[in-house]
């Protein structure tokens, strides 16, 4: 289902340019903005819309319930405003507002376009290959696969990558997956999730200099002592059927009895046994007890495959299913991992724990930030994380680049009162909620509502969903809340020092990460306009708005950028 309008959305605050003022949106869900900025995606209930960032008037929507249309999770967006994602009908991309599918190699199962490249040569997604059940399968029931760009304009048949045929335990993985791809098409990012659906391993597909593919698996964070699992014993013995021990008269005549029984008569209920012979009822049980012989010996081999599962679960760092972002150099993957941690104040005996996971894309090292129950939701250029955390309602949590540990949206817009102000006006709210301890209903003063944060690759805008779980007379589902973001245009020209990083702020605030020993910033005619020692944290130059070079030096080299504020 397609829809365009060009009118009918509320939008509370300035409509004035975005960058000056927040804006609010109503019944709308921000999943991600464009390459530019200049449109953002909602995604409820099935339903893709397509909104007008400085304004908030919704351009197009697609879908709903009953035909839900899906988009890609990973980067989504083409430059000239195609993006992916999924139809009824399966993996599609879509351009200038109207949806084309994308040729499978099994339509009838279930499949998505999840990223594109920014000049959409390339898309990538997955395709299902069996349909999706408990049943062991041959293969995955959904592959990796990537569409190129034809001379004619339309897309290729899908291609399948290469995978492997077994996960780390020894067995079929449920689905292998592709999600983002890098700008030129080299190298594309996906994840395995293994035959038990509870461990997801990351998987780097290269391109090679022939055109053909290969991939590489960061096994060691999901078994990192490489841990031996003995054999898997296949699905459990199948367990008898007696009307394989009855004749077709015998089940007729059971059959008969059963409609026939009156529950309210005192006769028995009728057993198969009544209507079978002694050599029938003999052979049987003689079947039962084969069953049986044989269902106790697989029984001890599956639970001794599922301690050393168990074993691998609590000691390996498994990726959070569908979350996986990727820095702008391609060097560091970005996901959320959790933690199982014993807890006797919960029903299950256990609570889970979810942190940001660095990873380096070569060699699978990975580093994991101080467990806050965060879970990653968007990555900017400069590696800022952008990520919620639930509480009692869900609030955003944001990672500085190399910081541990996150900090409110309002703490992220201090260096900008105004915006910070904001915030905690129309952020915070009195929410109503049920105290299971005393059985009745509370209010909460000053609750924090900012729900789950994106941002424009540059930091330039960030958009936020808001679940509306504090007035429920308001006929209104959700909001999003547009923010002009902190960071303007920044682009490295020189640098050796990498543990040094450089930002622009608002009215001439520069925001330094890493420890410097000094930094001097140039016009444009290479005249020094600001210098000063020891820089740390947000650095105000009190410089007027335009272009500059900023050399920050450390022991360990220099950085230089190229940037406006």
């Amino acid at each position: 289902m397609r829809k365009l309008l060009l009118s009918g959305l509320a939008v509370l605050a300035s409509t004035a340019a975005m960058g000056a003022h927040p804006t609010i949106v109503e019944n709308a869900y921000i999943t991600k903005f464009s390459n530019d900025g200049k449109y953002f995606a909602s995604f409820v209930s099935g339903c893709i819309g397509i909104y007008e960032t400085e304004t908030g008037e919704l351009l197009a929507s697609f879908g709903d319930e009953d035909e839900p249309y899906t988009l890609g999770d990973g980067n989504c967006f083409a430059n000239d405003g195609t993006f992916v994602g999924g139809t009824a009908a399966g993996a599609a991309y879509c351009k200038d507002f109207e949806w084309t599918n994308l040729n499978v190699p099994r339509p009838e199962f279930s499949s998505y376009a999840q990223s594109i490249t920014p000049d959409g040569k390339y898309i990538v997604g997955m395709a299902g290959m069996a349909p999706i059940s408990t049943d062991d399968t041959a293969i995955p029931m959904m592959v990796p696969v990537y569409w190129e760009l034809q001379a004619n304009g339309t897309y290729s048949d899908a291609t399948v990558l290469p995978y492997p045929a077994l996960d780390f335990t020894g067995r079929v993985p449920q689905y292998v997956t592709a999600y983002r791809v890098s700008d030129d098409g080299s190298k594309i990012f996906g994840q395995i999730q293994d035959y038990g659906g509870a461990m997801v391993e990351l998987i780097v597909f290269t391109r090679k200099s022939d055109n053909t593919w290969e991939y590489s698996v960061a096994e060691d964070l999901v078994n990192p002592n490489h841990v031996q699992f003995p054999e898997w014993p296949g699905e459990n013995p199948e367990y008898p059927n007696i009307f394989d021990y009855m004749t077709e008269e015998e089940i007729n005549n059971y059959n008969e009895a059963v409609e026939n029984w009156d529950y309210t008569s005192g006769q028995p209920y009728p057993e198969y046994e009544d209507f079978m012979t002694e050599e029938e009822i003999n052979n049987w049980n003689a079947a039962l007890s084969a069953w049986q012989i044989q269902q106790d010996n697989w029984y001890s081999k599956f639970e001794a495959f599922l301690e050393v599962y168990e074993q691998v679960q609590m000691e390996g760092r498994s990726m959070l299913y569908n979350n996986l972002f990727v820095s702008k150099d391609d060097k560091t993957v970005i996901t959320t991992t959790t933690y199982v941690e014993e807890d006797p104040n919960s029903w299950t005996g256990f609570k889970e724990t979810r942190s940001p996971m660095l990873i380096n894309a070569e060699t699978f090292e990975a580093t994991v930030k101080t467990p806050k129950n965060v879970t990653v939701i968007s990555v900017t250029d400069d590696n800022t994380i952008f990520g919620f955390t639930e509480n009692l309602f869900r609030s955003a949590a944001i990672y500085a680049p190399d910081a541990d540990e996150p900090m409110s949206l309002a703490t992220y817009y201090e260096s900008e009162p105004e915006i910070a102000s904001w915030i905690e006006e129309n952020m915070y709210h009195d929410a109503e909620t049920f105290n299971w301890e005393t059985g009745e209903f509370e209010t909460l003063h000053d609750c924090e509502f900012t729900g789950t944060p994106v941002a424009t690759a540059n930091g330039s805008l960030v958009g936020t969903a808001v679940n509306n779980d504090w007035d429920y007379e308001t006929p209104v589902g959700c909001f999003t809340y547009i923010l002009p973001g902190l960071n303007s245009g920044v682009k490295n020209i020189m640098g050796e020092a990498a543990d040094l990083k450089i930002s622009t702020l608002k009215n001439g605030r520069i925001l330094i990460g890493g420890h410097a020993d000094s930094l001097t910033v140039f016009d444009i005619n290479g005249v020094v306009v600001f210098t000063t020692d020891k820089p740390a944290g947000i650095v105000e130059t009190g410089l007027e708005s335009g272009a500059y070079i900023i050399k920050a030096s450390a022991e360990s080299g220099t950085q230089t950028v190229k940037a406006m504020f």
